[in-house]
């Protein structure tokens, strides 16, 4: 950030100036006549929150925020609690967590393969308002993601993968 308030970017050894800032974009939607929510926003930077997620544009990584890995703990949680207490719950409930598991699946990749029996479990209910017991296999899956966001954040790397190369085997 300069003295102007007006961003410059480092990468890869090239300097980057840009001739607006926040306050700047900020004013431009002001005269549209479009709200703006004055928590939403952050001055431009190399490292961020965004969705849900830190990025750190310089290491060219991203991992979930501590918050939001113990607000998705916390869903996990309420369903695993639950559960011995044969509780049932609404199609909407499920759906919410999935939507929120898919989310960090940007960054848990190995998640991606403990969301199939949730998936599963969404199609047998017959109605938004019908309610169901979780089957065996998502509770397993839901430990899963228990055991790995109580832990830190996985970090993933946002580099790109090397060309595949044929090596004729």
């Amino acid at each position: 950030m300069t003295d102007d308030g007006l961003f410059v970017g480092i990468s890869d050894n090239i300097i980057y100036h840009y001739d607006y800032d926040l306050d700047y974009i900020k004013a431009m939607i002001t005269l549209l006549g479009i709200p703006w929510h004055t928590t939403k926003g952050s001055p431009f930077g190399d490292h961020f929150s965004y969705v849900s997620f830190e990025w750190n544009l310089v290491l060219k990584t991203i991992y979930l925020t501590k918050a939001k890995c113990k607000k998705h703990l916390a869903k996990v949680l309420f369903i695993l609690q639950d559960f011995p207490l044969s509780c049932q719950f609404l199609k909407k409930g499920i759906q919410s967590l999935h939507g929120l598991l898919s989310h960090v699946t940007f960054v848990y990749l190995h998640g991606r393969a403990f969301l199939n029996n949730i998936v599963w479990w969404l199609t047998i209910f017959t109605s938004d308002f019908s309610l169901r017991f979780p089957p065996p296999s998502v509770i397993l899956d839901l430990k899963w993601w228990s055991t790995q966001l109580s832990k830190p954040s996985i970090i993933c790397s946002l580099m790109l993968h090397p060309p595949m190369s044929n090596l004729n085997i």
